[in-house]
C-alpha cells in the first residue's frame, strides 16, 4: 500500500505523522510519504525540533509539495489537519467522465501559529495528538489485515 500523509505546508503535521508512522509501523509492505499543497514561508524549524525531540523523532526531511505525480501515487490519503478539503483528492476516471471518491481518511487537527505565545507547548500538544492518531491508524490498519 502507499499511503500519503496531507498537510497544508508539510512542515510540521504531515511531517510528524509519517516520522511516527514510519516509526511505529511493522508492515513493511506499506511504504508512507508526507505532503503539502503550498510552499512553507518564514516557519521555525528549530522551535518545532525542541517539541517533537521528547517524543524521539526528528524533523529532517525538507516539506515536499503536491505535484501531479505525488497526487496521484497514493492508495490511501490521510489529511492531518483541518484545513485542506477531501474534496480536492477526488479524481476523474479513466475514461474521464466522472469524478470517483478516493480512499481519504481526515484528522481535523488545528494547525498552530507561530505568533503564539504559547507555540512551544500547543507544538508539544499537537505532536501528542498526532502520535494517538497515528497509534490508532495503525491499530486499524492491523486489524484490516486480518
Amino acid at each position: 500500500m502507499k499511503l500519503l500523509f496531507v498537510c497544508k505546508f508539510n512542515c510540521f503535521r504531515s511531517l510528524v505523522a509519517k516520522k511516527f508512522f514510519d516509526k511505529l509501523n511493522k508492515n513493511k509492505n506499506i511504504e508512507a510519504r508526507a505532503s503539502g499543497f503550498i510552499i512553507p514561508r518564514n516557519y521555525s524549524r528549530e522551535q518545532q525540533q525542541k517539541a517533537v525531540e521528547e517524543f524521539g523523532i526528528k524533523l529532517d526531511e525538507e516539506p515536499e509539495i503536491m505535484d501531479e505525480n505525488l497526487y496521484k501515487w497514493p492508495d490511501k490519503i490521510v489529511i492531518v489537519g483541518n484545513d485542506v478539503p477531501k474534496e480536492i483528492f477526488d479524481i476523474l476516471d479513466e475514461d474521464n467522465s466522472k469524478m470517483k471518491k478516493r480512499n481519504v481518511e481526515v484528522w481535523k487537527l488545528n494547525d498552530v501559529g507561530q505568533k503564539d505565545l504559547s507555540y512551544q507547548e500547543k507544538t508539544r500538544m499537537l505532536t501528542q495528538q498526532i502520535l494517538n492518531s497515528v497509534k490508532s491508524f495503525i491499530n486499524e490498519l492491523e486489524k484490516e489485515a486480518k
